[in-house]
């Protein structure tokens, strides 16, 4: 009976050295944020120089949008922890596109800015690990594609920050590249970059926990549809104008005919404003370019807000930039 006991106790003993209990206790049941340092500053203390790429681990299932998918995976599947994160144990081999992408953006300082605090997406989860070797010391960045955070860890520094649109969108793309989902080549002129938002008076938007209730899961858009949020408050000569919120759309056709046709349907349905339950006036603008339909709106707390010279600024980027193919996935 007694050496009964004793197995029991050590198998107790390997499973809380493992962590899954702390996992368990940590991860279920709440929307985790991250306790790292945000100091944006000591980015370039942990960014790699001529990094090699070591080794790619994906996430467990969210532990709050997919709690009982995460806890059967986290106690039935080979995973281990990084940081405090859970990730399987086998590790992905990604082709040599994969990892050149992945390599080409989290290795460049411009892929990311100051953390903006908490995301209403369910909280941070990593979707997936990178480490990039230089010099004989290592970095960890865990991606979080949900909400756009980064965490990095090297030796003993870390740094909690956002991804830029673009870097994100680029990651996202490559991860999804990774797990071979399905995917439609298209053309598209979005997301904007944070240094053409910059030259607009604007900064990518994110939204907080102050803007959504808690655990409220983030609008999936369809294939066709890439979107942004942008915050301004330079749309007018005057610097004391107020801040506002604008939604810029890109909805992708295989024909100019059939963008015409959405254009006309926009604009036939909506007008140039919408009329939301509470009373309160979406006001909108759409244009075509060739094969894409493009809106900008406004929130509807900022139905006063300066969209002409917003949508003159918005359009004259379209014009003038050329599209990139990306992999639209399913």
């Amino acid at each position: 009976m007694k050496w009964v006991c004793g197995l029991l106790l050590l198998i107790v003993a390997l499973l809380a050295w493992d962590g899954r209990p702390l996992a368990m206790i940590r991860f279920i049941g709440t929307a985790h944020r991250p306790s790292l340092n945000p100091d944006f500053e000591r980015l370039e203390e942990l960014l790699p120089v001529d990094p090699v790429f070591a080794e790619l681990h994906g996430g467990l299932p969210h532990p709050f949008h997919d709690k009982g998918e995460f806890l059967r995976e986290l106690w039935k599947s080979s995973n281990h922890s990084i940081h405090g994160y859970r990730f399987y144990d086998r590790p992905e081999t990604p082709s040599a596109a994969v990892v050149a992408e992945l390599v080409g953006v989290l290795a460049d300082r411009r892929s990311f800015v100051a953390y903006g605090g908490p995301k209403m997406c369910g909280g941070y989860h990593a979707d997936f690990a990178v480490r990039l070797d230089s010099g004989g010391e290592s970095t960890w960045f865990l991606v979080c594609l949900g909400c756009g955070e980064v965490l990095l860890y090297s030796k003993d520094r870390e740094l909690i920050c956002d991804l830029e649109p673009v870097a994100e969108t680029r990651l996202r793309e490559a991860w999804s590249e990774q797990l071979g989902e399905p995917f439609n080549p298209v053309q598209t002129r979005l997301p904007v970059s944070r240094d053409e938002l910059e030259k607009w008076g604007s900064t990518e938007y994110r939204r907080t926990h102050s803007d959504r209730p808690p655990g409220k899961k983030p609008r999936v858009l369809p294939g066709n549809v890439r979107g942004q949020t942008i915050f301004s408050g330079s749309t007018e000569p005057d610097a004391k104008s107020p801040l506002v919120v604008f939604d810029i759309r890109e909805e992708s056709f295989a024909t100019e005919e059939a963008a015409a046709g959405r254009l006309a349907e926009l604009n036939e349905s909506a007008g140039n404003a919408a009329t939301n339950r509470d009373g309160t006036v979406h006001i909108c603008r759409n244009f075509a370019i060739g094969t894409c339909v493009y809106t900008i709106s406004t929130k509807p707390m900022d139905q006063a807000g300066p969209i002409q010279s917003m949508l003159d600024l918005f359009r004259r980027h379209i014009e003038t930039t050329p599209p990139r193919e990306v992999k639209q996935f399913e």
